[in-house]
């Protein structure tokens, strides 16, 4: 107490000198009234000033602990978004295998309507002919 009320009188204002009083072979400093809401008005101030710090440190370690939160989501949603990319690349690909496929068929159907007008024309000639002759 007496090292932070010598640092106070040190830090506060060199007009405070305080009235040096032994008792017990302990060294007491005695301030005026005056002297003594100044000390006060200060130390009331160190303690608005600490509590404010205490606040603002708590806020700070609410923010980072949003901060935090904040990237993990950020780190999901990629992964999130990274996965639905890969789905709708695979379904590109399953609807790119489907409308080969149904080209394919597409075209097997062409040829085998060619084929069965050419066959159906062929077998109603050579019927004409086999009818005729």
């Amino acid at each position: 107490m007496i090292l932070f009320l010598l640092c106070s009188y040190i830090s506060f204002s060199q007009t405070l000198s305080p009235k040096i009083v032994e008792v017990e072979k302990a060294t007491h400093f005695c301030f005026s009234i005056p002297q003594s809401k100044i000390i006060a008005f200060h130390l009331e101030q160190g303690k608005l000033n600490n509590q404010l710090l205490f606040v603002q440190q708590k806020e700070i370690e609410e923010l980072f602990k949003l901060s935090n939160t904040k990237d993990t989501i950020i780190g999901q949603l990629k992964i999130q978004k990274q996965k639905l990319h890969r789905v709708i690349d695979l379904q590109k690909d399953q609807l790119l295998q489907k409308q080969d496929k149904l080209d394919l068929e597409r075209h097997r159907n062409q040829k085998q309507r060619f084929w069965t007008k050419t066959m159906t024309i062929v077998s109603v000639v050579l019927t004409g002919v086999i009818i005729i002759n």
